[in-house]
């Protein structure tokens, strides 16, 4: 068995160690034991706001069940979420394929050493979230009482399989696919958008039937055929048939997928490793380009060719479209709300939607990560663009204004959007347009700089560089103090009027000043650096 603790160790540290340049030895194990800290920090204070607040509103009308149900679907679906591409870049990465199958140490126990990592990272997130809901759920005097503590906590040993198969069965789909066609990185981005979008829009149906349950005779209803009520009747009456009943629902299908995969898995590496070439080269006359065109398009080469890349910024940027095209098409009840709002003796609603919306985009577009990455992303090929004959400002431009490309016209979509959803006046809209799309090329701007400032040029992959990158974490807390001056501009303008246009006005100008003075840094401190690396 020490071999298999061994790989297991060294996977599940993989995907847990910050990427960080702390060095070796015992500064790099606290790194990782710092990647775990954060993650179950995260977890557990989002777990604990949302348990506490559904409790709260549903105990006063002996609801705690409908507060059971969100979370226990939100501790499966959210590993899920969060692991989703763990499994095809860890289960069925082929880096170094060859080591692999020639180590000592038969495929069931390679694979099982990798699916087990995946597990840990998936039962470390799904114990977060339970552990909170169950100490909700006893606080406010639900029929299990502090017996439901414990029973979520042994469960989510089960329930963390379920994410674990699902992330299992779509990392296998996607590098099947991907390993037996052309366009490898078209492929991969689709299928997992594809997945992700299948996910969320599961995610989102459950929790709209959950948040519209009206009755007891609903809920009742529900217990009948849907499994996650099995799960709740488990966890608040002790009841050792169904537990185990529930148990093997979970760990059959997860054992039945990893023998599956087992009986032969060093040869499903093999395949998946295995690429095609051809030689149907032509001869033609090559098109030239201006210097600016051509740059443009070896960066949309460098983004479009990093999957995981391409999934964490679009997957921001559909969220945030959908949102407002949601809010489009739910206008008449959003309108309702706000009706029903004041006359219920709320005021004030209508200047507050402007800055909402504002708000709403403004953290969409500090979580794309492209140009806080562009420079680690060219790691050892970092030469050929140096070498190029080129001016330095032109490689800043291209890769701060492909980051503004995909955020600007974000913006002015989703400005738009909500203008139409909350019927705000054109000239707040345009307001929003403006300081947002002023936001984006700011943050475009921060994140180069501070990418200059911290690059990681020796990543082992790009999934390193993408998800734990010191320049990633710095940029977003950078692009949140600004949304945080913001803010305080905003009280400050309203301490004088309640006129959005004028905050509009005034956060224009400072993010305006702000974009100046982010020029003039990359153009002498962000040319040194560059120059240095």
């Amino acid at each position: 068995m020490k071999p298999f603790w061994a790989l297991l160790k060294v996977n599940f540290k993989s995907l847990l160690l910050t990427s960080v340049n702390l060095g070796r030895g015992k500064r790099k194990a606290a790194s990782g034991i710092g990647a775990f800290a954060i993650m179950a920090g995260l977890m557990l204070f989002l777990s604990s706001t949302y348990s506490f607040m559904l409790a709260a509103q549903t105990a006063p009308f002996g609801r705690l069940d409908i507060m059971l149900m969100y979370m226990l679907t939100m501790a499966i679906i959210a590993p899920l979420v969060f692991t989703f591409y763990a499994a095809q870049s860890l289960v069925f990465s082929t880096k170094d394929v060859d080591l692999v199958l020639s180590l000592p140490v038969s495929g069931f126990k390679v694979m099982m050493a990798r699916i087990m990592a995946l597990y840990l990272e998936v039962l470390l997130i799904t114990e977060a979230l339970l552990v909170p809901t169950g100490i909700a759920y006893a606080v406010y005097n639900g029929a299990g009482g502090v017996y439901t503590v414990f029973a979520l906590l042994v469960l989510g040993l089960f329930l963390a399989l379920l994410p674990t198969l699902v992330g299992l069965v779509c990392g296998f789909v996607i590098s099947w696919f991907v390993a037996r066609t052309r366009f490898k990185n078209l492929v991969n981005i689709v299928l997992s958008l594809l997945f992700f979008g299948l996910i969320m829009a599961g995610s989102m149906g459950i929790s709209g039937a959950a948040a519209n349950l009206q009755t007891q005779e609903q809920i009742n209803a529900i217990k009948v055929g849907a499994p996650i009520s099995w799960v709740i009747d488990v966890a608040t009456k002790f009841n050792p048939l169904w537990f185990l009943l529930l148990a093997a629902a979970c760990t059959l299908p997860f054992l039945l997928v990893a023998w599956l995969f087992s009986l032969n898995f060093k040869n499903l590496l093999t395949a998946l490793a295995s690429t095609t070439l051809k030689t149907n080269y032509k001869l033609g006359q090559l098109k030239t380009t201006g210097v600016l065109a051509a740059l443009f398009k070896k960066e949309a080469a460098k983004y479009f060719g990093t999957p995981i890349l391409v999934m964490n910024s679009l997957v921001s940027v559909i969220l945030l479209v959908g949102a407002g095209v949601v809010a489009v098409f739910n206008r008449a009840a959003i309108v309702g709300v706000f009706a029903e709002m004041g006359q219920m003796g709320i005021t004030g609603i209508e200047e507050m939607l402007a800055p909402l919306a504002l708000a709403t985009i403004a953290f969409f577009v500090s979580v794309i990560p492209v140009s806080c990455v562009s420079v680690s992303l060219e790691g050892k090929t970092l030469w050929i663009l140096k070498e190029a004959p080129v001016p330095v400002s032109y490689i800043f431009m291209v890769k701060a204004g492909f980051n503004f490309l995909l955020a600007g016209p974000t913006c002015v979509a989703c400005g738009i959007l909500f203008g139409v959803a909350f019927a705000i006046s054109p000239a707040e809209v345009a307001g929003v347009i403006v300081v947002s799309v002023l936001l984006s090329a700011l943050a475009s701007m921060l994140g180069l700089f501070i990418n200059l400032q911290f690059p990681r040029m020796d990543a082992d992959s790009d999934a390193v560089v993408v998800k734990q990158s010191t320049s990633v974490i710095i940029s977003m807390l950078a692009n949140w103090v600004v949304a945080g001056l913001l803010a305080g501009v905003y009280l400050l303008v309203r301490l004088a009027t309640p006129s959005f246009l004028l905050f509009a006005l005034v956060a224009s100008v400072v993010l305006a000043g702000l974009i100046a003075l982010a020029t003039l840094m990359l153009n002498t401190k962000g040319r040194r650096l560059f120059n240095a690396l």
